[in-house]
């Protein structure tokens, strides 16, 4: 919605439980104004709504649209030195669980020079700047994987499988991007 310029100046509401809204953040990347965007906690009547089509749904499909924002946000950041990354979250217990042997994982990607880092600690226009630089990045599947959704195409990312399957989102993001992708 925000692509057209007749939207530009409109303002949103959006539905989030979490207070430091990283929202905020990305759509001040993509050049909105945090006043634009107000979060509804409580029951509220406006008098009209406009409902935008989604330019994305998990798993089924995703709109140029989708491409063009992520696109209109990267060209914001200024590109980093281009490195291979490895993204970790073996310091957020919240994450963590699911995989085992995460020091031995990282000591190896560091032997085999990635850099290895941690999403959740760094700001979000550093994070996206550096995946969208990156030549490499390898990650876990899912969430933290998804993220290639930010790295430049032709770019190449390694996904550690942690399930017999590969996620149908991942492939979408890698089809999207024009990302080398492969699963290990």
């Amino acid at each position: 919605l925000y692509l057209d310029a007749k939207y530009q100046n409109s303002n949103a509401i959006y539905i989030s439980s979490n207070e430091s809204n990283k929202f905020l953040q990305l759509w001040n990347l993509f050049g909105l104004r945090s006043s634009q965007f107000k979060q509804i906690q409580y029951p509220v009547r406006y008098r009209s709504i406009i409902v935008p089509e989604p330019s994305i749904q998990l798993h089924r499909y995703y709109h140029d649209a989708f491409n063009e924002t992520i696109n209109t946000i990267v060209k914001t950041l200024p590109k980093k030195e281009p490195k291979n990354l490895f993204l970790s979250k073996k310091h957020h217990s919240h994450f963590n669980g699911r995989s085992i042997g995460d020091g031995l994982i990282e000591s190896t990607f560091r032997k085999n020079n990635f850099d290895v880092i941690y999403p959740e600690s760094l700001a979000l226009d550093d994070f996206i700047s550096m995946l969208h630089s990156a030549k490499t990045v390898t990650s876990l599947s899912g969430t933290s994987a998804h993220n290639a959704v930010f790295m430049s195409q032709d770019s190449t990312l390694v996904c550690l499988s942690r399930s017999n399957h590969h996620h149908p989102l991942q492939i979408m993001i890698g089809e999207m991007r024009k990302i080398n992708t492969s699963y290990v």
